[in-house]
């Protein structure tokens, strides 16, 4: 569109390389949140969409509803296909396409992380502030963001 509009397009010779920086727990979280509530203010049916993606809520579920309906077997299957949809992820992103040796030796973690990305998603329904580098802004409809100054 940019190309089409007129305006040149030059693409860099560089590569970019993910780059993880040292940071705290809460520093985290706040990006993390951040992030999700700028997905749901700029895209909010894709965000609420993205609901979907994450497993492990669902073998939750799924365990709690066989618990309840009396076939604990199938609720333990659900939930054990979640972890292992999650785990079999990891290592195919992680590790074939990513080359992250790591992603062999940590892949039980993903599905904590699956389940920890649900609650954020979530989290992401609640208000549309957020603080960034100290100062104080607020996503708008349409994505647009605001300054409190």
């Amino acid at each position: 569109m940019i190309w089409a509009a007129g305006y040149k397009v030059i693409f860099s010779h560089h590569i970019i390389q993910h780059v993880l920086t040292p940071r705290s727990l809460k520093r985290t979280l706040g990006d993390q949140l951040r992030w999700m509530k700028s997905t749901r203010f700029s895209r909010p049916l894709g965000h609420v969409g993205s609901g979907l993606t994450f497993a492990v809520p669902f073998g939750i579920l799924g365990l709690i509803g066989g618990l309840l309906m009396g076939v604990p077997e199938a609720g333990l299957l659900l939930f054990g296909w979640s972890l292992l949809n999650r785990i079999l992820q990891c290592v195919t992103v992680g590790w074939s396409v990513v080359r992250d040796r790591r992603a062999i030796r940590l892949c039980w973690l993903y599905p904590a992380r699956d389940l920890f990305g649900f609650l954020l998603w979530v989290l992401s329904f609640t208000g549309g502030d957020f603080d960034w580098r100290g100062e104080k802004y607020q996503f708008q409809k349409g994505g647009r963001i605001v300054s409190y100054r």
